[in-house]
């Protein structure tokens, strides 16, 4: 039971560390207690298990380091490094790994298939190097090629499984006595791994390159034709790449990181109790991987270092990494490895990712993190607890009320209560504030943001430069929070100070000296990272909890209101709804109506699949339509694989702007929400990391209910220690029960075995005496047969773990054989009545839409053996005309069958009756059942009348969106000049008559009143003035 004494220390080990059933010690008290009452022998205590887990946790665990933050907090971060030795050494994680980028031509499924990685990636952070015909070829190191020709690759990429470089172009040059060579920059071109034919290292002894210069001899590099020449300083050209060195002859990969950050509460009760934490995920995980829990890493919290803070930390490990790389086992080749680490992208929430981009958050002027886009003219709030406040609206656990922007909410930034009312826009104003909103405005710059916080510095230290820095900030949009502790502590170093400018200016300088180095957030410091542009639009928040939490509660509580009849039609609407295909369970109307205000993502999720088919008739037509382009964006923006990326950003690009002019329709009040430009941003994100489902942060967002669990078992005396000592010993366990072998840091530990009681002599795997820079104290070793033999099977282990591999075909066995349902190829369950969508042989022509009529099953045949039907019946549909209500296909069944084999079928499908076709009436009634048993209670049911074979094929589906591609309805380009234009003359009108209860055109919550009516006849009259400005 190696490391383990015994088997019942390593269970009880076990099952206190689980991730998601977290035991207190007097529940493991209490477990103990049980087995003695059952004479179970050798029963320990809890301090001794306690002494012998942290013991093994030293041999062999990941390491809690403890800091001491800038702004005065400690805190404790777990070693990425131990955690990188541990992904490489896990035989679960290392085989799915990639570590270099991939050309895969116009598809995009994956991070490493998308520009960032490919293209803009810093190459210092890449893999370096590719192993050819026993010779390593590293970047930024002459190469000689097949051909005769010298080269120096700059970028190792994977194209048709085969690997390519991309190289700059070696041109020989003659000086005096010598021969040397000249990088040319401006001449790069692509090379094929078959071109490559000597080493840098392998340059002097190979036959091939005599008669050319020396590999050492680089005279320096060209960036552009007859440029200057510029000295060479990529590498030392007499030793190489540096990676050569610090390997000493083994293999280097990159392995580029998600980071996280969210705050959640630490608290069992409502109680708020902030945690900041920081999680990651490797990015070179497939996407079916890369968000399970079992793959997700802790590495700190904190409920006093804000985020930066313990930023500050994080990036000190990995400077550390960039400076001599991690060393880990690799138990693919059976070799130590030399790992490089960088971070992809940061991922949060809006307000955090603007905290971590410097940015002043959706409250400023400039509102937008990425580009430079301005609101209308707000004044930027700059007390410390501004993002907290808008924070909250960015969790789905934030059950207060919260009114749509159709009525008194604007923009964030706006106080509940303010004494202040701005300027009222004119129409001319409004329609150039929207124009503007709606588009992308001018990049933000990393350099051109870390220069103005340093100038805010600068100005902080001179006496009486407050006001400018604030001014500064509403100007730019640009706040550090780190940077503001220090800026507040030189502000109050003279504020009690009497006396001239020079008393106080040397009470500053006297503060200012006992300042850290660096005073600006130390995400700048994060090598091959900008935060404006590499933080992704965060869908969740951006979409579920933006816009369809936005308009579902606008629906509910304005369109609806307490119109009784209205809001029990839409319950039983809701409730009567077929959801076949979208993978939900049956919905409840009367909760999704009556609690609109306390609903969570999945929730939003499945209104918005549903919406356009039980909205009509209940809310206005612009609403509508709105709630359909809405309906109709969201599966482009969740599609998991993209077979064409150039044409699916295009129709992505024109489904948002549908829905923003549907938006601008309906009244432009909604573009007070920041979140309605940031949506604009998905479309380039996506090209540069990849399907949007990569950068989602839904795992994450589940994964604090693990982190509050652990505060609340804890004493709450150390949290940020507390809960990193019990995530480390968490990986330790996840570590070993994957079968993965243990790296023992000190060997002379004394460790025991059970059997024999004496100590364990160490199965080391290599040795290591030749590798360079590689720890000699530290030898990996096998674990004993027993804790495998605890999860060789799927049992309760295995599932909190997330260990479970085999899929327990057993579970659907009976209905397969009744051949009353069937588990497709993508774990779809199909009963008979189901639609469902399937392929021909040809893969070029559309799917076809059908009815799952019969599910035929031969007896003893082999595909009875493997529990599959022999062949699926299926009556075919016929795909009509778009029904213009909808955006969507009609489908009609057409009586034709065809036996298709159920490697055929691809998915699901989700169909609905055209019931505002036919006027559909809850005239019909279903039996309440309550607590499992059936009623003599009913309900009411809706009745489709008609046509029940008039459909809809709902191509709202976010589940298996790739496959609806080809059956959507195109989205026209719309005008959104035109939808402006209209919005706003609507907008105006009704505030004349003020005949709506909502948020002015301005940025406060005040209704304007007054002279508004009287600016509106002579704005419309301007009709050919604003039109002009729309085209300018």
């Amino acid at each position: 039971w190696f490391p383990w004494p015994d088997k019942i220390t390593c269970t009880l080990d076990i099952l206190m560390h689980l991730p998601r059933s977290v035991f207190s010690e007097r529940q493991i008290d209490i477990l103990l207690w049980l087995l003695r009452v059952n004479n179970v022998d050798d029963v320990p205590s809890v301090k001794s298990v306690k002494r012998i887990e942290d013991t093994i946790q030293r041999l062999c665990g990941i390491r809690s380091i403890p800091y001491d933050g800038a702004l005065g907090h400690r805190y404790y971060v777990n070693s990425l490094a131990d955690l990188i030795q541990q992904e490489m050494m896990n035989p679960r994680v290392r085989p799915l790994l990639h570590f270099y980028p991939e050309d895969a031509g116009t598809k995009l499924n994956e991070a490493w298939q998308a520009k960032h990685w490919l293209e803009e990636l810093d190459p210092e952070l890449l893999t370096p190097v590719v192993r050819l015909q026993n010779q390593d070829f590293f970047i930024f190191e002459p190469a000689l090629l097949t051909s005769g020709q010298a080269c120096m690759p700059f970028r190792w990429f994977i194209r048709c499984k085969k690997m390519y470089a991309r190289a700059w172009r070696l041109q020989p040059v003659a000086r005096e006595m010598n021969c040397g060579w000249i990088v040319q920059q401006f001449q790069s071109f692509e090379v094929s791994e078959d071109d490559l034919l000597v080493s840098f290292k392998n340059w002097d002894s190979s036959g091939a390159t005599s008669g050319l210069p020396r590999a050492c001899h680089i005279y320096g590099i060209e960036r552009e034709l007859d440029g200057e020449l510029q000295p060479w300083t990529l590498t030392n050209p007499v030793e190489g790449n540096q990676w050569r060195i610090r390997a000493s002859g083994a293999r280097v990969y990159a392995m580029p990181i998600w980071l996280y950050c969210d705050d959640t509460s630490g608290n069992l009760s409502k109680k708020w109790n902030k945690h900041n934490s920081f999680l990651f995920t490797p990015a070179g995980l497939p996407r079916t991987a890369v968000h399970q829990e079992y793959n997700v890493h802790f590495l700190c919290t904190s409920n006093l270092a804000p985020p930066l803070e313990m930023l500050d930390g994080i990036v000190d490990q990995l400077e550390n990494a960039w400076e001599h790389g991690i060393w880990a086992w690799d138990c693919v080749h059976e070799e130590y490895v030399l790992v490089i680490l960088s971070v992809l992208a940061l991922l949060g929430d809006n307000p955090m990712q603007s905290e971590m981009a410097c940015h002043i958050g959706s409250m400023g002027k400039y509102f937008c993190r990425i580009c430079k886009v301005k609101g209308h003219g707000t004044v930027a709030k700059e007390s410390n607890s501004a993002q907290d406040t808008t924070r909250a609206e960015d969790h789905d656990n934030n059950i207060a009320e919260e009114f749509s922007g159709s009525e008194y909410e604007t923009h964030n930034d706006a106080p509940l209560k303010s004494a202040r009312k701005c300027t009222k826009e004119t129409m001319e104003e409004l329609v150039t504030r929207v124009k503007q909103f709606v588009k992308i405005g001018e990049a933000r710059c990393k350099d051109e943001t870390v220069a103005e916080l340093k100038s805010m510095f600068v100005d902080a230290s001179t006496v009486g430069n407050q006001t400018r820095i604030k001014q500064r900030k509403t100007a730019t949009g640009i706040k550090d929070t780190f940077l503001e502790s220090f800026l507040n502590c030189l502000a109050q170093s003279y504020s009690k100070i009497r006396g001239g400018n020079s008393v106080k200016q040397e009470a500053l300088n006297r503060v200012k000296e006992t300042l850290p180095a660096n005073v600006i957030s130390p995400v700048w410091r994060v090598k091959g990272l900008d935060p404006h542009t590499d933080t992704p639009v965060e869908i969740l928040h951006t979409v579920l909890l933006g816009f369809v939490k936005y308009f579902w509660r606008d629906a509910i509580s304005i369109r609806i209101g307490q119109n009784k009849l209205k809001r029990e039609l839409l319950e039983t609407r809701l409730s009567s709804v077929n959801v076949a295909g979208l993978g939900l369970s049956n919905l409840n109307g009367h909760t999704l109506v009556q609690y609109a205000g306390s609903l969570v993502g999945r929730d939003f999720r499945a209104i918005a699949q549903i919406a356009p088919f039980v909205l009509h008739d209940l809310v206005p037509k612009d609403c509508y339509d709105t709630w359909v382009a809405l309906s109709n964006l969201m599966p482009l923006i969740w599609q998991p694989e993209i077979d064409d990326c150039t044409d699916h950003l295009n129709k992505l690009t024109v489904a948002i702007d549908n829905f923003l002019a549907c938006t601008a329709m309906w009244t432009p009040r909604w573009f007070n929400k920041s979140k309605f430009h940031i949506i604009l941003h998905v479309v380039d994100h996506i090209r540069r990391f990849g399907p949007a489902a990569l950068f989602a942060t839904e795992s994450f967002e589940s994964f604090n209910a693990v982190i509050r669990a652990k505060s609340i078992h804890s004493n709450h005396c150390a949290p940020s220690r507390d809960i990193a000592h019990s995530f480390a010993h968490g990986s330790r366990i996840r570590h070993i029960l994957s079968g993965a072998r243990i790296l023992i840091r000190d060997p002379n530990t004394k460790a025991h075995n059970s059997e024999s009681n004496s100590p364990v002599q160490f199965e080391v795997s290599n040795s290591s005496s030749d590798i360079h820079g590689l720890p000699k104290s530290e030898v990996n070793v096998v674990v004993g047969k027993g804790p495998l033999t605890l999860i060789r099977r799927p049992n309760i282990i295995t599932d909190y773990l997330g260990l479970d591999t085999l899929q327990d075909t057993t579970k659907y066995g009976n209905n397969f054989r009744t051949c009353k349902s069937v588990v497709l190829f993508n774990g779809d369950i199909c009963k008979i009545g189901d639609w469902v969508l399937a392929v021909n042989h040809t893969a070029e022509q559309s799917p076809i839409v059908a009815c799952v009529r019969e599910l035929i099953q031969r007896k003893d045949s082999e595909a009875d053996m493997c529990l599959h039907p022999d062949a699926i019946l299926l009556e075919c549909g016929i795909i009509g005309e778009s029904v213009a209500s909808y955006s969507m296909p009609a489908v009609r069944p057409h009586g034709g069958f065809l036996l298709y084999p159920i490697e055929q079928i691809l998915c699901t499908a989700n169909l609905q009756h055209q019931c505002q076709l036919h006027k559909c009436a809850a005239s019909g009634t279903d039996f309440i059942y309550e607590e499992r048993v059936k009623t003599s209670k009913t309900k009411l049911a809706i009745h489709h009348s008609g046509d029940p074979g008039d459909l809809i094929l709902n191509t709202a589906q976010m589940h298996n969106a790739k496959h609806m591609q080809g059956l959507r309805i195109p989205i026209r380009q719309p005008d959104m000049n035109l939808a402006i234009l209209e919005g706003a003359a609507r907008e105006i009108r009704t505030c004349t008559n003020d005949t709506t209860s909502g948020a002015p055109l301005t940025s406060t919550s005040v209704r304007g009143r007054g002279g508004r009516g009287r600016q509106v006849n002579t704005s419309l009259q301007q009709h050919s003035q604003v039109q002009s400005v729309l085209q300018g």
